[in-house]
């Protein structure tokens, strides 16, 4: 419990300094992402068991939040079909950049490309991709 209190001090007094001396503080939810990050060639969809381009004006900036753009309101239906079986949506960056969290909405699983695999990955090749692990219902 002293520990604790040390702790939360500790933390106090870094935060009270760090206002005097108005250090800068990066936002709760920053991410590394830029615009320029982004590599629209790559924004592609699986679907009937072939990968096909993503077709939309803004490209997949339409669904990604980066430094300086937020993701649209109405998201992204992809890979519709009648026929059933695996879809997948990959969004590739220019240039890799380390990323932490990944916040989603609606269901799926969000993978990445393995460091063995040539970039931008194969969609149709699941040995290729490492999935992601999914921290909901659990404390961290």
């Amino acid at each position: 419990m002293r520990q604790a209190i040390l702790g939360l001090a500790l933390t106090a007094g870094f935060l009270a300094a760090a206002a005097c001396h108005a250090l800068p503080v990066a936002p709760a939810f920053s991410t590394p992402l830029a615009v320029d990050n982004l590599d629209s060639a790559a924004f592609a969809e699986w679907v009937d068991g072939h990968e096909q381009p993503v077709a939309l004006r803004d490209g997949p900036r339409h669904v990604i939040w980066t430094q300086t753009t937020a993701p649209e309101w109405d998201g992204l239906r992809f890979a519709d079909s009648k026929t059933a079986g695996v879809r997948h949506l990959r969004i590739g960056w220019a240039t890799a950049l380390p990323v932490g969290t990944v916040l989603v909405r609606a269901g799926g699983q969000v993978s990445v490309l393995k460091s063995t695999a040539a970039y931008p990955g194969d969609l149709g090749d699941e040995k290729q991709w490492l999935p992601a692990t999914r921290l909901h219902g659990r404390e961290v």
